[in-house]
């Protein structure tokens, strides 16, 4: 079992991933994580849940920088994933018979 920390750090490597990929899907300048979702966060954090908010909020990285980092590892991933299985797939070449025939 993980020590509390490092699950911790861990919840926050994943909620990082989870917020980038959003980031990427609304095609928003990655700086709205640092910028917007992480004061939001907070806010809620601490007003609804009543939350340590910088125990938490500290341990989800999402400047402009990581996002990029993030949202390039996540292409990447992808890319491989889509190559192998192209690599690994047999495919029929149909000819045409421009003459009609």
């Amino acid at each position: 079992m993980m020590a509390s920390g490092s699950k911790l750090h861990h919840d926050g490597l994943l909620a990082s991933y989870r917020i980038a990929l959003m980031i990427a899907k609304t095609d928003k300048s990655h700086s709205v994580g640092e910028d917007l979702i992480l004061p939001a966060t907070a806010e809620i954090l601490e007003t609804v849940l009543h939350q340590p908010v910088p125990t938490i909020v500290s341990k989800i990285p999402l400047s402009g920088r990581i996002v990029q980092r993030r949202i390039d590892a996540m292409a990447q991933d992808i890319e491989a994933t889509l190559s192998g299985i192209l690599k690994n797939t047999e495919f029929a070449l149909q000819g045409v018979n421009a003459a009609g025939e």
